[in-house]
């Protein structure tokens, strides 16, 4: 496991709201939406989330994959303990189901939602996801599904981590990455950081569900178009092209070269957005590419039935 710090100030920062407000302030809603009709995450919910059942994604944030589930018709619902957040969902869209709570205490009954969704959510508790954890298995009927993903130490964090790699740069800015066993308060090794997340081990994880009393149906690592080389390309690319995801500037005037660019930013989508490639000799090349550098792992988990007493 490994304990990420970023500087003071920074988003995605531990449980500091103002922190994430900022940083859901930031996220263009209607672009957002629009992504996750070809995100990987989407055939993972098309296939999980009940048509007729209840569904709650803890800590809904800037509240994307509520909006788009709700105008397919799903009954589900959103909570956040970042007020603003939610009252900017709330005028994008009234007749959202939305709420400001917390993930550790939930304002639903228990045994009352068909799927939860947590997405890049437990890993902030500084103190380890337990509680957060232990919500989730409450509020899910016997027969319920968790979806939930976690920032994952790929091979690429890991061989870092063996070398003694502490400060680099990583997705939104500097961070400080320190190796951990167990989950402490503590005080920020170097000053001007603060405890942003954790990151964790596949099996590392999956140990942590089956002791939070969840039964594990698959896991698999995503999220290559956050991963170390994804954004060491899209840095480069960037400089002639723009991000690579928007795909709106040409990398050269010429028309004759559009055509083929075309088809790389339809490659690029395939093999690191979607992570679906339609040739199937790509399939194990993308899933390989995910142990490698993925930035996040997916598991799908039940409630474990409970002992009799």
């Amino acid at each position: 496991m490994l304990k990420l710090y970023r500087p003071d100030g920074s988003g995605c920062t531990g449980q500091h709201v103002d922190s994430w407000e900022q940083t859901w302030q930031d996220v263009a809603l209607d672009r957002a939406v629009r992504w996750v009709g070809i995100s990987h995450l989407r055939p993972v919910f098309d296939r999980y989330f009940p048509r007729q059942g209840k569904i709650l994604e803890g800590g809904c944030g800037a509240g994307q994959f509520v909006i788009h589930y709700h105008r397919k018709g799903y009954d589900i619902e959103g909570v956040d303990f970042a007020p603003k957040a939610i009252e900017r969902l709330k005028t994008y869209d009234p007749t959202l189901q939305v709420r400001v709570g917390d993930v550790t205490r939930l304002p639903y009954d228990d045994r009352s939602m068909d799927c939860y969704y947590s997405g890049g959510v437990v890993e902030h508790f500084e103190e380890g996801p337990w509680t957060a954890l232990a919500e989730a298995r409450r509020v899910l009927r016997p027969e319920g599904r968790l979806l939930i993903t976690v920032p994952f130490v790929n091979w690429i964090r890991s061989a870092q981590a063996r070398c003694g790699i502490r400060n680099r740069w990583w997705d939104f800015g500097p961070v400080m990455l320190m190796p951990r066993r167990q989950f402490l308060r503590e005080s920020s090794p170097v000053p001007g950081y603060q405890f942003a997340e954790y990151v964790f081990g596949a099996g590392e994880f999956a140990r942590l569900l089956k002791q939070a009393g969840f039964t594990i149906e698959t896991i698999h690592a995503c999220d290559l178009e956050w991963g170390e080389m994804c954004r060491f390309v899209a840095q480069r690319l960037r400089r002639v092209s723009g991000p690579p995801e928007l795909g709106h500037r040409p990398l050269t005037d010429s028309p004759e070269a559009a055509p083929r660019q075309s088809r790389l930013r339809a490659l690029w989508k395939e093999l690191f957005v979607t992570e679906a490639p339609r040739h199937l000799l790509l399939r194990p090349l993308v899933r390989s590419l995910a142990r490698i550098s993925g930035h996040m792992v997916l598991f799908v988990c039940r409630p474990a039935p409970q002992r009799a007493a």
